[in-house]
């Protein structure tokens, strides 16, 4: 029985990944436009919210002014809705791989996502999986220092932090 709810989470997990991933290609490097059901349900749900709004606006001035921020927030709440799709794929994915607890698939999802590297999990297939999670997200803190020397880990301020690390 396990076994089964292990393969159920990883092709569950696998799945959203890429539905995620093909969402993020269309939605950002795709030269033309491409449908995408994430962005499509994200979009249409920020402009619901929006009209409810904006129909309670009693002149045009106002109903404008509410709508004028509807791009942005779709916008932003697209980037998030990936980041919620992308945790909850690799968490599934850790569930499939480690056998490990929902809370602690979480957290190792989240901190290889979001690249705070504070979980990990020592076998080698988890660890792969770890570094594919954090390889999209982690650019800029992959930026060599300058003259090859090693910089502050927590904000990159140079070779010497000048600054206690706490208070970064």
């Amino acid at each position: 029985m396990q076994v089964a709810l292990d393969v159920v989470a990883l092709v569950a997990g696998i799945f959203l990944l890429v539905v995620t991933v093909l969402s993020v290609i269309r939605s950002t490097i795709l030269p033309r436009a491409a449908p995408s059901r994430v962005t499509y349900v994200t979009s249409k749900s920020i402009r619901a919210l929006f009209r409810l709004r904006a129909n309670h606006a009693s002149s045009y001035e106002d109903r404008d002014r509410i709508m004028a921020m509807l791009g942005p927030m779709s916008l932003l709440s697209l980037l998030v809705v990936w980041l919620i799709l992308l945790l909850t794929a690799y968490t599934l994915i850790y569930l499939a791989v480690t056998h490990g607890s929902l809370a602690d698939c979480i957290k190792l999802s989240g901190s290889s996502l979001f690249t705070l590297g504070t979980a990990s999990d020592g076998r080698l297939g988890p660890s792969l999986l770890t570094y594919s999670e954090a390889s999209p997200t982690s650019r800029a803190s992959t930026t060599p220092s300058p003259a090859g020397s090693r910089a502050c880990r927590f904000c990159r301020c140079g070779p010497v932090p000048r600054h206690r690390p706490p208070s970064c």
